[in-house]
């Protein structure tokens, strides 16, 4: 599972650096990449497959709903999980499909069982197996 996080607030990308850290030693496959920029974050998710963003709501420039909005006008299956200090754009993630939206700060006993569910949901897409015969060619 390949995870993009994007918080401008250093101190809290770090603690998600540890979290995610210790939940790849729980499963196989987990990589993540940081990021304390929206504008980095929307150029490395324009050009390498991400299967989870876990995104701030509250930062300079543009917010983390404008940019889930961005990056599902070219990606409808990434899942979106906001971690954010403001309830108040809860109703507004729904806009964007987020999966989840959990306030901070995040503990391990909040964001492992997402993770777990989302781990779950893409393991079983990459089971599936599409053939095609002559008939639905």
């Amino acid at each position: 599972m390949r995870i993009a996080t994007c918080d401008d607030n250093a101190v809290e990308t770090a603690l998600l650096g540890k979290l995610l850290d210790k939940y790849a030693t729980t499963k196989d496959n987990i990589e993540y990449d940081l990021f304390t920029n929206v504008d980095k974050l929307l150029t490395a998710v324009s050009s390498k497959a991400y299967d989870v963003i876990l995104l701030d709501v509250i930062m300079p420039g543009i917010n983390g709903i404008e940019a889930a909005r961005e990056i599902r006008s070219y990606n409808n299956a990434v899942e979106i999980v906001f971690l954010t200090s403001s309830p108040e754009y809860a109703l507004e993630s729904y806009s964007v499909r987020a999966d989840d939206y959990l306030i901070k700060p995040v503990k391990k006993e909040m964001l492992f069982p997402v993770l777990d569910r989302l781990y779950g949901k893409i393991e079983k897409n990459d089971e599936n197996i599409v053939l095609l015969s002559a008939r639905n060619v």
